[in-house]
């Protein structure tokens, strides 16, 4: 059973919890890793007043988990349009809503930070948004010292870091920022013709990097990076940037994380998953296997999901290589 959970604009106080038998259509949203919840749209069945709704209200998800008894909270937006309709047969409220963490966006950083170990710095920008905390676990220190000016948005900055030191990040549905690796073992094992009943592969290498030049603003730091094997396979597929990163270590470090992530071509594979297994316990961080498959389909990363009520949609790391891991498909 869904609960929807509507508090003021601090996050403290709760206002309203709503059944899920109010709500007139199917809530449908994305999440997707190095990222959060996309928007959604949430219809409402209640009577119009005054005081029904803000803008700024934050909207939070919550399931019964019939496995731990107690509500688990999913998901989190919060309210930044609102519809009010009357019609000859009933009274209803659309909210359109974004990802909670959609503000680190919007929110520009203009600062200068000098050796400065990364973990503070992302805590640091953690701390300007109220709404967000963060797992203090997932986010230490970590050896590399950044010497760098920022002119971007949060997410921007933390995206770069991440990129740097090899992890992804994700907000979860209490507004924690969690930072990961990539799982070393399989996080959800789904079976072909039952809980999976789709799945599609595309493959491209039009987008692919195995040869980079990175230089610092001040042109004083420079980087480059080459990929031996993918080069000799593909050809060189070049990409320069001019970055605010001026420590050499940490522009090392960037440079070499951009290639890898992009030597190989990209596999675009997405996986539909029905209601046989509980798509709510999916995240865009975890890893899946496949049973049922003539080819090993083996811990591979989930970076996008699209959610309904009956179903959710798989989007796969488009940089793993599939040729040997996936042939063909079970007729």
């Amino acid at each position: 059973m869904l609960l929807i959970k509507v508090y003021d604009s601090t996050f403290t106080t709760l206002l309203e919890t709503i059944k899920g038998d109010l709500i007139l259509w199917d809530i449908t949203f994305t999440w997707n890793v190095n990222w959060w919840l996309g928007n959604t749209t949430i219809q409402i069945w209640k009577e119009i007043t005054n005081t029904d709704y803000n803008l700024w209200n934050i909207i939070k998800i919550v399931k019964y988990d019939d496995n731990n008894k107690n509500w688990a909270d999913l998901y989190l937006w919060y309210v930044v349009k609102i519809w009010r309709t009357q019609t000859t047969s009933r009274q209803y409220i659309e909210l359109s809503c974004l990802g909670i963490a959609s503000v680190l966006t919007e929110k520009g950083i203009g600062k200068a930070y000098a050796n400065k170990p990364a973990g503070q710095i992302i805590r640091e920008m953690i701390t300007w948004i109220a709404w967000l905390n963060f797992d203090i676990t997932t986010i230490p220190d970590w050896p590399n010292m950044w010497t760098w000016t920022v002119n971007w948005t949060i997410a921007q900055c933390i995206t770069t870091i991440c990129e740097s030191i090899n992890r992804k990040w994700f907000v979860d549905g209490n507004g924690t920022v969690f930072f990961f690796q990539k799982p070393t073992t399989p996080t959800h094992y789904f079976t072909n013709r039952k809980d999976v009943e789709s799945i599609e592969i595309k493959e491209d290498m039009q987008e692919m990097v195995n040869t980079v030049y990175m230089v610092s603003a001040d042109l004083i730091q420079n980087s480059s990076y080459s990929d031996a094997v993918s080069v000799a396979t593909y050809w060189t597929k070049y990409y320069t940037e001019q970055t605010r990163i001026y420590w050499q270590t940490a522009l090392d470090l960037y440079a070499q994380n951009y290639v890898n992530a992009r030597k190989d071509p990209k596999k675009e594979t997405t996986i539909v998953v029905n209601r046989q297994y509980p798509i709510e316990t999916i995240k865009p961080w975890d890893t899946i296997k496949i049973r049922n498959f003539e080819y090993a389909f083996d811990n591979i990363e989930i970076i996008k999901i699209q959610y309904t009520q009956d179903k959710c949609i798989l989007y796969l790391d488009r940089y793993i290589s599939f040729g040997e891991q996936i042939k063909s498909l079970v007729n």
